[in-house]
């Protein structure tokens, strides 16, 4: 081999070389095709579907819903009332006469309220079928009463009763260490009659009842301290003969009437009986006048004070006379009773009326003092 022939072939293998370092270098030689772009996506809008026509009407194409199925009551009631369902609407039922009510069928809830407002039927569960009638009987007559106002204004009564008591356990403490005053036979009556009074009131309201927890509680510390009441009086009669017996109020007549009084000072509704009952308009309304400072409220305008108390079963005893007031200044006691003024009958409370209506003039007041009748002329 020539010398000029291997100083080509070199070249050319040089030459080979330096291509396949450039190709590693710069990548494969071939060219790819480029992807086409992806398609424009074109959004479509629904078609709206077509409803039915409200009010279950069908015209034109049949595909309307059918109406929900329905129930029906038939309530019928021995009291004319009102009745709820579910806790929503109103229905008027007359008495004895069966009215229909439509309902979803299934189970509701009934409450009805006597006309009068005194009885209730409340959670009456009810299942009514669907098509057809659901025959619901309601017996108010038997039902348990609701707060009505007679029972408030019953209780009213039992509560100034009570008080009466508290009132003449002043007036017989400020007698007892008067002299032979227990011959007075007129103290053993007053305290018999406002027994009797209370008894009369308790019985009473032993014959309301009451759905309130607040109210159920007042009926009930009136119904004790009554009892209490009761024995008070027991209590304060048998001191009250036992001196008489002895012709003295020294020894046992005087641990009787300790025993006495103490049980008079406890004859007070608490505080959350007392007020429940000044919360209620119907109580307070029931109370007398002059007896509205007994549950902690001013007197009625009517009244004239003058420092005179007295209970309102013995009306014309005075058991109260506060000292420096007009009744101390015209030389009223306790233990003296209203006869007269000015020639007509009257009681504690007519006298002051009286004085109210004076003004300023002179009245013709007659009392009755340890069994004698005298004259005063007061001014009014």
């Amino acid at each position: 081999m020539s010398k000029t022939f291997r100083s080509c072939m070199l070249a050319g293998l040089s030459a080979l070389t330096a291509l396949c370092l450039l190709g590693a270098l710069s990548g494969p030689w071939t060219v790819e095709a480029q992807a086409p772009p992806p398609p424009k996506t074109v959004k479509k809008t629904p078609t709206p579907t077509p409803r039915a026509p409200k009010g279950g009407g069908g015209g034109g194409g049949g595909g309307g819903t059918a109406p929900a199925a329905r129930a029906t009551l038939l309530i019928d009631a021995d009291m004319a009332c009102t009745v709820s369902i579910d806790g929503e609407g109103s229905y008027k039922v007359p008495a004895q006469r069966p009215t229909k009510i439509e309902v979803a069928p299934g189970e509701h809830l009934l409450k009805a309220v006597s006309d009068d407002g005194k009885r209730m039927l409340d959670d009456v569960v009810v299942k009514a079928g669907a098509g057809g009638n659901t025959v619901v009987k309601l017996d108010l007559t038997n039902a348990v009463q609701q707060n009505d106002p007679e029972l408030d204004r019953q209780a009213a009564k039992v509560f100034v009763a009570l008080t009466d008591l508290r009132v003449l356990s002043e007036f017989i403490g400020s007698l007892w260490k008067r002299s032979f005053f227990f011959h007075d036979r007129g103290i053993t009556e007053a305290f018999h009659t406002a027994k009797v009074a209370l008894v009369n009131e308790t019985t009473t309201l032993a014959k309301h009842s009451t759905r309130s927890p607040q109210r159920q509680r007042v009926l009930e510390e009136l119904q004790r301290l009554s009892t209490e009441g009761q024995k008070y009086v027991d209590l304060i009669t048998q001191a009250v003969t036992a001196a008489q017996s002895a012709n003295s109020s020294i020894g046992e007549p005087t641990n009787q009437f300790g025993q006495a009084q103490a049980i008079a000072t406890s004859l007070k509704l608490s505080a959350e009986a007392l007020a429940t009952a000044k919360g209620s308009a119907d109580f307070v309304a029931a109370l007398p006048p002059d007896a509205r400072s007994r549950i902690g409220l001013a007197n009625d305008k009517q009244d004239l004070a003058i420092g005179i108390d007295y209970a309102y079963s013995v009306p014309n005893l005075i058991a109260v006379i506060d000292k420096g007031t007009p009744a101390d200044g015209m030389g009223l006691k306790p233990g003296d009773r209203i006869v007269s003024v000015d020639g007509r009958d009257a009681d504690v409370w007519a006298f002051k009326q009286a004085l109210r209506g004076a003004a300023g003039r002179k009245l013709q007041l007659v009392i009755e003092r340890e069994g004698k009748q005298q004259k005063k002329e007061v001014r009014g």
